[in-house]
């Protein structure tokens, strides 16, 4: 294929290349026998409440209705509501539940990728676009997506300046907020959205609700109304529940009408509808549902007492706890000026610790302290993006005792580097 109009056409702040495949990251994480497991998130031991059994025939009904109570109550929370919904309507609404699974990456196989290749065929289209570091779904699903190719490039500049993309294009997979590197706001995410009417957005925001509840639900893609989507955008929206390491959980795609009718073929004309739940992966999906809805229940501080609810909130207190120690002790630079997120991790910068690259400070903190991290390049092309290199990927700690081993290993990280 030929692909040198692609080229040509995009703005020369866009340079779109052939991705190359990524490795393919195991649900449990790097260096498994590791005590201290941060380099996946999130946390390894919820609390999940009692529930009745119900049965497999309710699965869509039961999510979808689990799922806009959650949604509500985040507006609730978010102060954007503060009266009874009977007297002052909600200002926004949510999406409408289409597909349910245990995993993202189940959706993404099952759901998005026989959307993707219907759209792409229909309207002529060659190729799907991602950021050149971020998530890594499209990656894992490369063979089944053929003949539609992979194309990557810096999206969040191209965000920004609501670029254009050229009519081979047809899907754009955007990790928001980012996995990576956080630089565009829910608005300016629209406004590129309505830019490109005729490109398919599939919007994965799993890192949502780690940081300030306010500017959570400002960037929110899975409500439409005043200043968000309308049924009249072309997108797809992916979330997930926070899941126990290794878990299943419930995820979602949400669809606007126009997305909608696109999925119909493929899921039978079946709305909501639920893939690859038993008996056992349904509860667990309910149970973690309940754990997100709830108010606070047991003492946030105690690992074995925290709810899905209490632990966002408890690592975006602790995600600027670990910050402000990491700047005292290491000053700026031990962050990466470069990389922000919003989801439940941080960016370390394996310079500073007297390291070459992150892959050499993930081994030490694997063989010397049993911290089990990542190097932040998993997520892009190392050899195209060299600068990644340089950075390691760190869940949050979530307790008090994690959170003492990483900062006592970081000293002795720094301590060793100056002998």
């Amino acid at each position: 294929m030929n692909l040198a109009p692609v080229f040509a056409i995009i703005s020369p702040m866009l340079e779109l290349r052939p991705a190359k495949p990524r490795g393919y990251i195991e649900r449990g994480g790097f260096y498994p026998n590791a005590t201290y497991q941060l380099s996946v998130s999130p946390h390894p031991d919820l609390l999940l409440p009692d529930l009745k059994t119900v049965p497999l025939t309710q699965i869509a009904p039961v999510l979808e209705r689990m799922w806009q109570n959650l949604i509500r109550q985040r507006q609730e929370e978010a102060g954007i509501v503060t009266y009874s919904r009977e007297v002052y309507p909600f200002p926004f609404e949510p999406l409408s539940p289409v597909v349910f699974a245990p995993t993202t990456e189940r959706l993404f196989k099952e759901a998005a990728v026989p959307a993707i290749k219907e759209y792409c065929q229909w309207k002529g289209k060659d190729y799907l676009v991602v950021e050149e570091a971020g998530y890594l779904f499209p990656f894992w699903s490369q063979e089944e997506l053929a003949p539609v190719e992979i194309m990557e490039g810096p999206l969040q500049e191209f965000i920004k300046e609501n670029g254009k993309f050229p009519d081979t294009v047809g899907v754009v997979y955007l990790d928001f907020p980012s996995s990576v590197h956080t630089s565009v706001t829910g608005s300016e995410v629209v406004k590129f959205i309505r830019n490109n009417p005729s490109v398919l957005f599939i919007v994965d925001q799993a890192n949502l609700y780690f940081s300030d509840m306010g500017a959570s639900i400002r960037d929110d893609l899975m409500l439409v109304g005043e200043g968000k989507l309308t049924d009249n955008d072309l997108v797809l929206v992916t979330n997930t529940t926070t899941k126990a390491m290794g878990m299943a959980g419930s995820a979602v795609i949400a669809a606007t009408d126009r997305a909608k009718d696109l999925l119909e073929p493929a899921l039978r004309n079946e709305f909501p509808q639920a893939l690859g739940f038993d008996d056992k992966s349904f509860l667990l999906a309910r149970q973690l549902l309940a754990s997100e809805t709830q108010p606070e229940l047991g003492d946030e501080g105690s690992v074995s007492e925290i709810t899905a609810f209490n632990y966002r909130r408890l690592i975006a207190q602790n995600r600027e706890k670990l910050k402000a120690s990491l700047q005292e002790k290491f000053e700026e630079a031990a962050l990466s000026p470069e990389l922000h997120t919003a989801g439940p991790h941080i960016f370390i910068n394996a310079g500073v610790f007297g390291f070459r690259n992150a892959q050499e400070m993930c081994d030490a903190l694997s063989e010397r302290f049993s911290i089990a991290t990542k190097p932040v390049s998993v997520y892009t092309d190392s050899e195209r993006h060299p600068q990644y290199n340089k950075y390691v990927y760190m869940a949050v700690p979530w307790n008090d005792e994690i959170m003492q081993a990483v900062l006592k290993a970081f000293e002795a990280l720094k301590i060793a580097s100056r002998a």
